[in-house]
């Protein structure tokens, strides 16, 4: 059984290949037609997989001696390959007038007419043409980028409007490179086959996946480390939230664009203050950084002097409509730029809570989701209502109130029924990294570096401070700082920025349950349940009640002695003070030399005192302690080393 980029053909259909060798690879469809003694034109009654983006195949078609008519998805790809044609081709969409279409049609000077149109215009189309000639027996018809009759159907029915036409056409075919062959009937009664064109080379290019605990650091990382060369950087990404971060950082304001629809723009992005946002790339003028909705992830020719590095973003579970599918979005992608690729780097979370399903699983999800609609419809529940939507959404697919309201027997049906099990089938990727991986490495398209990446705060830790309040927001800062230490120094990760600006931030959050925290305490305030006048005792007996050291010059040689951001056992801490002590006669009641003890040293350090989970070799279960910020600052010449 064959295997397309999109997953195993379905409906039975025989299946033609044309196989490309290496020293082919670089040939237009064309030409590949040609060399196997075909004609030069794209055939009738099959769906064609491109395999590969970029293979001139919708550029053959406008350029060819015949009739056409191309069913493009989105305007803007419509709008660059019109530009690049060799004939005069008419656009059509909601904006173009019939009149504007009729003297096109009328024209004596264009023989062949070619049309673009998207799905929502081309009933209006055809009835135009229909006034004139005869459009199912003169045209060839194409449906460009055929996947998204699956993908989009779902929140884009008009997609399918042309499919109720589209079969009365004596020539037709549906192309793309990442094709998603349709459970309709009526393909199979046409007897349609599958054309597909197989690379005998290794087509494949290396992609960079990052699993992340916090999106937006991640982002920020890899875009500087990007920042420091001269090629331009594609982001695509469908989460304008995502988008919006990255247009305000700091780095990236001043040579930023964003491509959007008109709608996104004046809706989100300029209530939000961003500039320098398009809704074409006909002018094809680029900044540095460059972000994309999903209206420009398939079909469009991006050209640009050098090989950019693309990004895609997946912002989940906080807006899943973010997805990249591995086999379809990330293929398509990646054909964008016509000069090539320097990197490809995906970026995302992952549902950790959700387990992986099987096959057989998605189908009884999808199944039980189904009788569940159609049992609360049976019974009259209003889904409009938004506490009914509250409750059904949590056992079921919203998308399933379009499939409910359409009979089995529309045609529309088998293409709402697809695209929801195929949706939950790309979701399904993202709830391990392996799953994730294997999906990459399934198309054929990737060879996947894969890297988890876990920051000090996640983007959860951020969620639920910003949603819990009182003693349990205090637990949550507690949790998140003990988290930190766990992730830095219980696997030895070494201290950096992060881990500081981190700690910085959840100061400035609760300075009181920073300070317990750094005491060692974490244990005391979850005995306390972090009430807060308890935790004011706790504070009071251990800081402000305790007594205070002020000899200068002892001062100055502790802050010299001990290295700072590095485990020191207690026992060393002690030994050594205690010598400090002896040198500057350090003397406590009746007049006796104090007693070092390692707890001594956050008098004058901010510091993390720990007890290991695991025993040191040499070690055991010592406790130790890490040191930070001195609480003091160094007298005379000896400031200097404050930045040690």
């Amino acid at each position: 059984m064959l295997v397309s980029s999109t997953g195993i053909y379905t409906n039975n259909m025989k299946t033609k290949i044309i196989n490309i060798n290496e020293k082919d690879k670089n040939l237009r469809i064309g030409d590949v037609l040609k060399m196997n003694k075909l004609p030069e034109y794209l055939p009738s009654d099959v769906i064609i997989d491109k395999v590969r983006p970029n293979f001139g195949a919708t550029q053959l078609e406008l350029d060819c001696e015949r009739k056409s008519i191309i069913i493009i998805p989105f305007i803007e790809v419509m709008n660059v390959k019109t530009a690049n044609s060799k004939r005069p081709v008419c656009s059509v969409d909601g904006d173009k007038k019939i009149h504007e279409i009729e003297n096109y049609l009328l024209d004596t000077n264009v023989e062949h007419k070619k049309f673009m149109v998207t799905p929502d215009s081309f009933i209006k189309l055809i009835t135009v043409i229909l006034k004139h000639e005869d459009v199912y027996k003169n045209y060839y018809l194409l449906y460009d980028e055929c996947d998204q009759l699956v993908t989009n159907c779902r929140f884009r029915e008009n997609i399918l409007k042309p499919m109720d036409y589209f079969f009365k056409f004596e020539s037709k075919a549906l192309i793309s490179a990442t094709p998603i062959i349709p459970d309709d009937t009526r393909f199979k009664d046409n007897k349609f086959s599958i054309l597909r064109f197989e690379p005998l080379f290794d087509y494949s290019q290396d992609l960079t996946l990052i699993t992340t605990n916090n999106l937006r650091t991640s982002i920020r990382n890899i875009l500087s480390l990007h920042n420091n060369d001269d090629r331009p950087v594609l982001i695509f990404s469908n989460c304008v939230q995502t988008i919006l971060y990255i247009n305000n950082l700091d780095f990236v304001s001043n040579k930023h664009k964003i491509f959007c629809a008109d709608r996104i723009k004046e809706d989100f992005f300029v209530k939000q203050g961003a500039t320098n946002i398009e809704n074409s790339v006909a002018s094809q003028e680029y900044e540095k950084f460059n972000s994309f909705t999903s209206r420009f992830f398939a079909g469009l020719d991006i050209y640009l002097n050098l090989k950019p590095h693309i990004i895609f973003l997946t912002n989940i579970p906080k807006s899943k409509h973010s997805i990249i599918d591995p086999f379809t979005d990330a293929i398509q992608i990646t054909g964008r730029s016509r000069s090539g690729v320097s990197s490809i780097t995906h970026i995302t979370k992952l549902y950790y809570e959700i387990p992986y399903k099987d096959s057989e699983e998605l189908q009884e999800e999808f199944d039980f989701s189904h009788k569940v609609i159609s049992r609360l419809k049976q019974v009259g529940i209003d889904f409009n209502n938004d506490s009914v939507k509250q409750v059904v959404n949590a056992v079921a697919d919203h998308n399933l109130y379009k499939l409910m309201d359409v009979n089995s027997e529309d045609s529309r049906y088998s293409y709402f029924k697809q695209s929801m099990l195929y949706k939950l089938k790309v979701e399904n990727y993202y709830t391990n990294p392996t799953a994730l991986r294997q999906a990459y490495l399934d198309t054929n398209h990737f060879k996947v570096s894969y890297r988890n990446v876990r920051h000090a705060i996640s983007d959860q830790d951020q969620l639920k401070l910003q949603r819990t309040s009182g003693k349990d927001r205090r637990k949550q800062i507690s949790n998140t700082l003990n988290g930190i230490l766990n992730l830095y120094i219980e696997e030895n990760t070494p201290l950096d920025d992060e881990f500081f600006d981190a700690l910085s931030m959840l100061e400035s959050e609760d300075s009181l349950i920073y300070e317990l925290f750094m005491l060692g305490l974490y244990m005391d305030m979850e005995e306390v349940e972090y009430r807060l006048s308890d935790l004011k005792t706790l504070y009071f007996n251990r800081i402000v009640n305790k007594r205070k050291y002020n000899n200068s010059d002892m001062i100055d040689r502790i802050l010299i002695s001990f290295p700072l951001h590095q485990r020191i056992y207690a026992s060393d801490l002690k030994a050594s003070l205690q010598k400090i002590y002896n040198e500057f006669n350090h003397v406590g009641g009746y007049n006796i030399v104090t007693k070092a003890k390692a707890c001594h040293i956050l008098n004058y350090y901010e510091g993390i005192l720990r007890e290991p989970k695991k025993p040191d070799k040499h070690r055991g279960y010592e406790t130790y302690y890490v040191l930070g910020k001195p609480k003091y600052s160094l007298s005379g010449d000896l400031r200097r080393l404050e930045g040690r």
